[in-house]
């Protein structure tokens, strides 16, 4: 489970999406990379940027899936149980968000 001080910034960050509050994020096309995030102004540092969503599903039915934008969710010692999450049908920004880019050209 989350810890108590994760819980509640769970919470606001839903509160804040139901208030229709979000980062301010921008979807780009990349020719080498593809879609990318780019802040579209000012992200304090640790702020909460998006929940990976999508169908949740177990990996050995996804192997051979051409989906690009899987996340494992559930690793375990048998991979028969190990789970992942599927974003190319119901996924939302954090799709196109990969690692960490702080590099300015």
């Amino acid at each position: 489970g989350l810890t108590k001080e994760d819980g509640e910034t769970l919470e606001r960050c839903i509160a804040m999406t139901k208030r229709g509050k979000f980062p301010p994020l921008m979807v780009v096309y990349d020719s080498c990379q593809g879609y990318t995030v780019e802040a579209d102004g000012l992200i304090k540092d640790m702020t909460f940027i998006a929940e990976y969503t999508g169908d949740v599903d177990y990996l050995k039915k996804r192997e051979s899936d051409d989906c690009d934008s899987m996340m494992t969710l559930l690793l375990t010692a048998e991979g028969d149980n190990s789970l992942v999450i599927c974003a190319d049908k119901r996924g939302n920004i954090a799709r196109f968000i990969s690692g960490i880019n702080n590099h300015t050209p």
